[in-house]
C-alpha cells in the first residue's frame, strides 16, 4: 500500500513512510492528586475521559489516515486508546514495549520535592 502524505499530498512517499503519531493518555486520579505514577496501573478520571474523546475528535477532522493503535497495557493507555478508536474506527495493538517505566521510590508519591517534608 502505498501512502500519501496528508498535507501535500505527495504520491511519491512510497510504502516506507508515513505518519507516526504519539499521544499520552488522558488525566489519571494520580495525576489530578500530582502523585508520581510511572507503571502504577491507575485508571482515568473524568477529565482523562474528556480528553481523551477531544483528542478523538480533534484526530477526526484532520485529512490523515490511521491505520491503527498501539497502546501500552495499562488501564490507562487502554482507555485513552478504545476512546479514540471507537471515535475513528480504529484496531488497537497492546504492546508492552509501550508500557511507562518504572521509577522507583519515587511511584506514589508526591510530585514536588517540596511535598516530600
Amino acid at each position: 500500500m502505498d501512502l500519501i502524505c496528508y498535507k501535500c499530498e505527495n504520491k511519491e512517499a512510497g510504502p516506507a513512510t508515513g505518519l507516526l503519531t504519539f499521544l499520552r493518555h488522558g488525566r489519571t486520579g494520580m495525576n489530578e492528586k500530582d502523585i508520581v505514577i510511572g507503571s502504577i496501573n491507575d485508571p482515568l478520571s473524568d477529565t482523562g475521559r474528556k480528553q481523551a474523546q477531544s483528542v478523538a475528535e480533534n484526530l477526526k477532522e484532520e485529512t490523515g489516515n490511521y491505520e491503527f493503535i498501539i497502546s501500552s497495557p495499562l488501564s490507562r493507555a487502554k482507555e485513552t486508546s478504545a476512546i479514540i478508536a471507537e471515535t475513528l474506527d480504529l484496531e488497537i495493538f497492546t504492546d508492552s514495549r509501550a508500557r511507562e517505566r518504572c521509577v522507583g521510590e519515587y511511584e506514589g508519591k508526591p510530585d514536588s520535592p517540596a511535598l516530600l517534608n
